[in-house]
């Protein structure tokens, strides 16, 4: 989110506002965006918090359970091995009902617990690289959202000027075309995991309530969705030349935001170690506060 945030901010501030890079309401912007990108890492961090707590728990979970079912393998070894007489027929019946052999015979030796964490920190440190590229190319094209309303301002003048379309309308042939686009690629992707999982059959018919409710909830998601895209190419307009780099970090700040206060409310911090939720609260307040600071630099200077 910070370098989405970044990209979408900056750049169409060098390239179309360089004279107004040090205008008041550019630099007010830069201070909320300070602020925006300090709230995306302290939430980052509340929720490495969070996950590494809950990890812990499980992992402690699955030690005890281990443990119960070692030691009862344990009794049953040793219950078997008393049963089984001695000499070589109730040797080979002990290990045919233990499954146990003596060092030597047809055992593969196990791995060290170097090599073993050495193959771990390898797998993990791969796994933490791919991870942080997948972000990157995420933020980058994430970001030509903002480009394609941008750079597609021409087609937004001409709506106006030329088929009389209304400014609150016409910022919307640049979203029929952006996202009409990236639906063909969101669509394919989708095919090809439903495909992938076998996971079709979820779709079929299971009746008129169950249809109701599933209408009713992409209702209302595509509302919210298709409103915010809509009110945002809406204040581009009426912030002014500088609506671009002021409405960009305003509503990113504004979109973690309601995602963090709505995972306070669903509970979704229950139970988490206090560091978590009070580096989760500065998350918050620091949202807060650059939204407050770019409306501000937006709606007074």
């Amino acid at each position: 989110m910070s370098l989405l945030v970044v990209i979408g901010t900056l750049l169409p501030l060098i390239e179309d506002h360089a004279d107004d890079a040090g205008s008041p309401a550019a630099l007010v912007t830069l201070l909320g965006l300070l602020f925006a990108i300090s709230g995306f890492v302290s939430s980052a961090l509340s929720s490495g918090i969070k996950a590494r707590a809950i990890e812990a728990a499980q992992s402690k979970t699955k030690a005890e359970s281990g443990a119960d079912e070692q030691a009862d393998r344990v009794e049953a070894s040793t219950a078997a091995a008393a049963v089984a007489a001695p000499g070589a027929t109730g040797t080979s019946h002990a290990k045919a009902v233990t499954g146990t052999t003596q060092p030597g015979e047809g055992t593969t030796p196990a791995p060290t617990k170097e090599a073993s964490d050495n193959t771990k920190g390898a797998g993990e440190n791969t796994s933490h690289l791919t991870a942080v590229a997948v972000c990157v190319a995420g933020a980058v094209m994430s970001s030509m959202l903002q480009f394609s309303f941008v750079y597609g301002d021409p087609l937004i003048t001409h709506a106006e000027e030329e088929e009389g379309v209304s400014g609150a309308a016409a910022p919307l042939v640049v979203w029929l075309l952006a996202f009409s686009l990236a639906a063909l690629w969101n669509v394919a992707y989708a095919v090809y995991l439903l495909s992938k999982n076998e996971t079709w059959a979820r779709y079929t018919w299971v009746g008129w309530s169950d249809v109701a409710r599933k209408f009713r909830n992409i209702t209302v998601m595509s509302l919210f969705f298709v409103g915010h895209i809509h009110f945002y190419g809406q204040s581009q307009h009426l912030f002014g030349d500088l609506g671009p780099v002021i409405a960009w970090p305003l509503i990113m700040s504004s979109t973690v935001l309601s995602g963090q206060i709505w995972s306070v409310f669903m509970k979704e911090w229950a139970g988490v170690p206090p560091l978590a939720m009070k580096v989760n609260v500065a998350s918050i307040c620091l949202l807060v506060a650059a939204v407050s600071i770019i409306a501000v630099a937006g709606a007074v200077l």
